[in-house]
């Protein structure tokens, strides 16, 4: 897959699933198995804006060239992602997830993470940068 193509589907599901987060709190709520309440909903808009910002700054690096700044973009990818799927097995692990909440996430964290990787490994930088 083209670096591309992998920032602008990282940027597009992002932004989507960040903006069905915020506009719609209890229907997250009831995808990972979790009551709805004030406190999930506030939760979950503040995590929305991150989600968000995420999402927009991967589709617009979308046709960046190797650079220094891109690849910390990929760091900070893979940081969130795997900070992401350990929350997630935290909140598992503790009874306030379902496996049936979480696969689909799961699943985005080790595409974009692991992509992240990937394209990480890919980028030659010179020295002198």
């Amino acid at each position: 897959m083209k670096r591309s193509l992998f920032f602008a589907i990282a940027g597009i599901g992002s932004l989507g699933f960040g903006v069905v987060m915020y506009l719609f709190p209890e229907f997250i709520s009831a995808v990972f198995g979790m009551q709805s309440s004030t406190e999930t909903s506030s939760l979950y808009k503040g995590l929305a804006g991150l989600i968000i910002g995420s999402g927009v700054l991967n589709f617009l690096v979308k046709d960046e060239h190797d650079s220094v700044v891109l690849k910390k973009v990929l760091i900070a990818n893979m940081i969130s992602h795997f900070l992401g799927i350990t929350a997630d097995i935290y909140g598992l692990f503790n009874g306030v997830l379902s496996v049936s909440g979480i696969a689909p996430v799961e699943l985005v964290h080790l595409f974009v993470g692991i992509g992240s990787f990937i394209y990480y490994k890919k980028i030659q930088i010179e020295k002198n940068n």
